[in-house]
């Protein structure tokens, strides 16, 4: 179970993680003092359930919470509070549940198993497909990878896709990359065979994301999951590494596992390679640089170490 909490007092925030950690098979991805960069943040770090406290400056957790289930609209939400007066207004939100703060243990475990009640429903019957980029490619659907049995120019052009996230490449484009000592008709023939092949053998959402119109081809990158995406989207969100993106941060460095289709290789991938190399060592820095100065030296081990690893296989 993912979750993030949001809450501008320090203290409130802590003890509920330590309570949280205590109960185990939660990860926290996200601490917020400030409702505005958890709104930021929340589609990135794809919570399950939000800790959100109602009574905070700038924005109420009453206003955020809409806001949240626009950008996360499975996420379930519990609100925080020193005061019962919002419990009706709680409930009229359709809140997973309302705690009084202080937050007691045995009415953290009623929270967190209500949690587990409700969860399976919301996710019945759907096929969640996942793309991996990182060192292996992999397609996983409902958790477990499976085989596409796919020829190898097909397994390709679902790469370039892919890496397009979501644009309309011309099929000339693609043939260059693709085929790019071929003729055109043959490499033209060579394209249509391996789409087919794709929409066929797709599993999951894969086939019904796919498109081909007047020339050109896209999959549409918001019906999968894939951490090429998700590792650009945290690195956006670290641009600037602090206490409120060091998370961010972190999750990032956890994906880039290795090179872009490392163990399959194609000659076009030259070019993101490099793009992703760049933006990669620029965030250990940054994060580098923020644990040095926070004090925080289990986070400075950790990114120093990334670095080192990267540096001896690059």
């Amino acid at each position: 179970m993912r979750a993030v909490l949001i809450d501008d007092e320090h203290y409130a925030l802590q003890g509920l993680k330590m309570r949280l950690d205590e109960i185990g098979g939660i990860e926290v991805v996200g601490i917020f003092k400030n409702g505005k960069q958890a709104l930021e943040n929340i589609e990135a770090l794809r919570p399950d359930i939000v800790f959100l406290d109602i009574e905070m400056p700038t924005i109420s957790g009453i206003e955020l919470f809409s806001q949240i289930l626009d950008k996360v609209n499975d996420v379930k939400i519990v609100l925080t509070t020193a005061f019962t007066q919002y419990a009706v207004e709680a409930f009229e939100l359709n809140a997973l549940d309302y705690i009084v703060k202080p937050v007691e243990m045995e009415r953290l475990l009623r929270t967190i198993e209500r949690f587990k009640d409700v969860k399976p429903q919301a996710t019945e019957d759907v096929q969640k497909t996942e793309v991996n980029c990182f060192q292996k490619f992999s397609v996983i659907v409902d958790g477990a990878e499976v085989n596409l049995g796919l020829r190898k120019k097909s397994e390709e052009l679902l790469a370039y896709l892919i890496c397009t996230e979501g644009e309309f490449v011309s099929k000339e484009k693609i043939m260059e990359a693709l085929w790019p000592e071929m003729e055109k008709d043959k490499a033209a023939n060579n394209l249509y065979v391996a789409f087919y092949n794709l929409k066929r053998q797709g599993a999951g959402t894969l086939a019904e994301s796919l498109e081909s119109v007047r020339g050109k081809m896209r999959i549409r990158s918001e019906e999968i999951k894939c951490d090429l995406y998700e590792f650009k989207k945290l690195v956006q969100l670290s641009a600037r590494v602090d206490g409120d993106t060091i998370t961010a941060a972190r999750m990032a460095a956890e994906l880039y596992r290795g090179a872009l289709f490392e163990e399959n290789y194609y000659d076009w991938t030259n070019l993101p390679q490099a793009e992703l190399d760049v933006q990669y060592i620029e965030l250990l820095e940054k994060a580098i640089i923020y644990c040095l100065e926070s004090g925080d030296t289990t986070g400075l081990r950790y990114f120093e170490k990334k670095k080192e690893n990267y540096e001896i296989i690059g």
